[in-house]
């Protein structure tokens, strides 16, 4: 018997039955995408081309990409910070292209509640990152916007993580 517990939209508006096997195994793969398909479906009881097929499927609707979660510090980058910014409606398609080309922006997120984008900016110094937010006041109309710098990570990329 399988339960439907999630239910997600799709761009039809249909709704895409999320069952708790998928869950299992998108949990499994939260975990370690880079496990062998046939180690997973030993370790979660599925046979091995019910898994493939699932995940095949997964791919075109669910999984984005397949990624790592580096520790910046050891790749010598010590400065962390999200940035919340608030400008002129006029400016906001040039905002989103400038996001997509700058390599020091790790995620980009529109936002509500007075702001307009909220950014997530990694940089080897704090010299870099106040270098950043002045090229920013440079070229766009920054009506308000709010840096904070993070220290620590907490919790990361943990939404379905089993381990």
């Amino acid at each position: 018997m399988s339960y439907i517990l999630h239910k997600f939209p799709e761009e039809d508006e249909e709704m895409k039955d999320i069952t708790a096997q998928d869950l299992m195994i998108l949990s499994a793969l939260r975990s370690n995408s880079r496990g062998s398909l046939h180690g997973l479906s030993k370790k979660i009881n599925i046979p091995h081309s019910t898994l493939h097929d699932k995940v095949k499927g997964y791919e075109k609707e669910i999984i984005r990409k397949y990624t790592s979660v580096l520790n910046y510090e050891q790749l010598g980058y010590g400065c962390r910070a999200i940035i919340a910014l608030k400008l002129s409606k006029l400016q906001t398609e040039k905002l989103h292209n400038y996001v997509l080309e700058k390599k020091e922006i790790n995620n980009a997120y529109e936002i509500n509640h007075g702001y307009d984008i909220l950014i997530e900016c990694i940089f080897k110094t704090k010299t870099e990152l106040k270098m950043f937010m002045e090229e920013l006041d440079e070229n766009f109309q920054i009506q308000e916007k709010h840096v904070f710098e993070m220290y620590n990570d907490l919790k990361r990329e943990g939404f379905l993580d089993e381990s």
